[in-house]
């Protein structure tokens, strides 16, 4: 984007005359002994401006041809910004339902636990059956289940949020501290007796 800006500044540029500065420095002489002395010696210094007149237009379309390269990189920047806080967005709504999922089957796994509990009580003081304490069992054991795959969809939807956020820096100091250890560990090892 910055190239981009630049670009512009440059063809902008054109439109103006351009001044330089220029020197020359020589000696011409007949015998070759000669070209040293001071006789031979010219020289002449003299600024040279040059300015291209004829392509005002052609300069002025490059200038346009620049500053619309500029907005389509600009353009491009901002959609890579907004799809970026899109995926945020997304991957926080995400993770906010899954965490309320969470949060109500942590809350159905405690009900059912006491539930269990006191079909348990029940059983033991002859009031229900054992079949009413196996299903209260079984309905325990299916919310336990469906709560270690929310733990796992949870995780999932952190780690899919982190990634929106620009995440992954830690994986790269993980895996070097793990190369590390590990190389530690070879050492180590080597050295004991």
């Amino acid at each position: 984007m910055q190239a981009a800006s630049l670009q512009v500044d440059i063809v902008q540029a054109d439109l103006y005359p351009k001044v330089t500065f220029g020197g020359s420095l020589s000696s011409s002489s007949h015998a070759l002994n000669e070209l040293g002395h001071s006789s031979a010696v010219m020289f002449g210094i003299g600024p040279l401006i040059t300015w291209q007149f004829p392509n005002w237009q052609a300069n002025r379309a490059r200038v346009n041809q620049a500053q619309a390269l500029e907005r389509g990189e600009v353009a491009q920047f901002e959609a890579s910004v907004l799809k970026a806080l899109k995926e945020v967005r997304q991957a926080l709504a995400l993770y906010d339902g899954e965490r309320q999922r969470h949060a109500a089957l942590s809350q159905a796994l405690d009900g059912s636990r006491k539930a269990f509990k006191l079909a348990q009580l029940n059983y033991d003081a002859g009031s229900i059956d054992f079949l009413d304490v196996l299903d209260s069992e079984r309905q325990l054991i299916r919310l336990q289940a469906t709560r270690a795959d929310a733990d796992g969809q949870l995780l999932q939807r952190q780690i899919a949020l982190f990634r929106a956020l620009g995440g992954g820096w830690q994986s790269a100091s993980s895996e070097t501290s793990v190369d590390a250890s590990s190389h530690a560990s070879v050492t180590f090892s080597g050295t004991q007796p």
